[in-house]
């Protein structure tokens, strides 16, 4: 853990580093939770380290993630506060603050868990993102491939969706997290305590944020809390919804390539009943009720 160490003494001259212990659950980045002793007192520290699929698209991805978040705080949003980006690593990485708190895939209450989740993401949606360095994201989820995920109904999605295509767009473009799942919202004391993993980040249609937020809540609660957190993010932000049906569709398409991968996440958030088999049961309900309300 030399490069650990080699960080903590840039940022803070003297200090120690104790232990770097990995953090498990996030399939998007490496990440170590960092005891650090700062002349006799400890604190908790993160380092994270953008994953491939992000270097590919962005070799200074570690900088722009120091950033972002600099200026999502600007916002006073709750996302880590960027401590130190070791930008001359072989594998660069970030220093961030701890977020007190954990990620709750099993709510006592999941009504009034799914009310908080949508006032956070209404939160983030009239945010100001005119200081951020953020594309428009305003494209279909992936390629199709040459063998279609079938089983989850893929060529008929992907049909649906661009017959759809030249009618949808009645929001203005927002500030988007780009995956507000529940792994990425940290919870403590009953309170959501900050929201974390922004590389996705962009500005585009609300709407996409919703619908990916509404079949992650799905998963983990049920159709009733999904549309309690639905009425209540509208009732906050007043969004036109008319493409809600078009954009449960497109969000759709983002696991239809990967829901193993994506279902090996669960077991370290408590949730070893959340597996592939019972994701897709649930996905295809989800998508049967979009086509249903597609107009």
């Amino acid at each position: 853990m030399e490069h650990l160490q080699r960080a903590v003494e840039a940022f803070s001259p003297g200090a120690r580093l104790v232990s770097a212990t990995p953090l498990e659950g996030g399939i998007s980045a490496t990440m170590f939770r960092l005891q650090v002793d700062l002349d006799g007192e400890v604190v908790t520290w993160v380092s994270r380290r953008p994953g491939p699929y992000r270097v590919r698209q962005n070799p200074d991805a570690a900088a722009a993630e120091f950033r972002l978040l600099s200026g999502l705080r600007a916002l006073g949003l709750p996302c880590p506060r960027p401590l130190f980006v070791a930008a001359g690593e072989a594998e660069p990485f970030c220093l961030l603050e701890f977020v007190e708190g954990r990620p709750v895939l099993d709510p006592e209450d999941p009504l009034d868990y799914a009310r908080k989740v949508a006032e956070q993401l209404a939160r983030i949606h009239t945010a100001d993102p005119s200081g951020l360095e953020l594309e428009v994201n305003d494209t279909v989820y992936g390629e199709p491939k040459p063998e279609p995920n079938e089983a989850l109904r893929e060529s008929e999605i992907r049909a649906a969706v661009a017959a759809y295509e030249p009618r949808r767009r009645r929001n203005p473009n927002r500030l988007l997290h780009g995956d507000p799942w529940p792994g990425n919202i940290i919870w403590n004391l009953g309170d959501i305590s900050g929201v974390i993993d922004w590389e996705e980040a962009c500005l585009g249609d609300p709407l996409f944020d919703l619908g990916i937020a509404r079949l992650d809540l799905l998963w983990i609660t049920s159709f009733e809390a999904m549309e309690i957190f639905t009425d209540h993010y509208v009732g906050l932000t007043g969004i036109d919804t008319t493409d809600l049906a078009y954009w449960d569709l497109v969000i759709s398409l983002r696991p239809i390539r990967h829901l193993s991968f994506w279902a090996s996440s669960y077991p370290h958030h408590g949730r070893p009943d959340i597996d592939e088999a019972y994701m897709g049961r649930v996905h295809q309900e989800f998508v049967a009720r979009a086509f249903e309300r597609l107009r």
